[in-house]
């Protein structure tokens, strides 16, 4: 218990010392209540003016200009045929890093810049209990396969 509570004191000043440098110090300083949580607000409380932004945030995250709009629109192109592609290889015979590698080089293709693929892969008995990398495991006709990037389950 005193390991919990020496680093929630850890972080509480840590929040305080990066409203310092930010320059927030006696300024006011809009929180998320819920998202912040009420220890760490009366831990600020001497340093900033804390007020609440209720739904502000919420309201804000509601309203996209074009620019967002285009990535979320092409964002949903390159998962769409992410998902095209985990469907045509998802067959038989076909191990789950070849899964992987058909996705990954999909998405690379279409985004042009390294990054990192780091997703779920689960088939056949291994859905029930391990829920991490893919591995060299060979799919067979019946298996379960679940991809957690792509949310989504599917029969072999």
């Amino acid at each position: 218990m005193d390991q919990i509570i020496g680093k929630k004191k850890a972080a509480s000043d840590a929040l305080t010392q990066a409203i310092i440098i930010a320059g927030l110090r006696g300024k006011q300083t809009g929180i998320e209540g819920g998202s912040l949580g009420f220890y760490f607000v009366e831990s600020i409380r001497d340093t900033t003016k804390v007020f609440p932004l209720d739904d502000q945030i919420e309201l804000i995250r509601l309203e996209k200009d074009d620019e967002e709009l285009a990535m979320k629109r092409r964002a949903n192109r390159i998962l769409n045929s992410a998902f095209e592609t985990a469907q045509k290889t998802i067959n038989p015979g076909v191990n789950e890093l070849e899964v992987y590698d058909a996705i990954h080089h999909t998405i690379l293709m279409d985004i042009r810049e390294p990054f990192i693929l780091d997703v779920t892969f689960a088939s056949g008995p291994n859905t029930v209990s391990r829920h991490g990398s893919p591995i060299g495991r060979h799919l067979v006709e019946g298996d379960l396969f679940i991809n957690g990037f792509l949310s989504n389950t599917r029969d072999v």
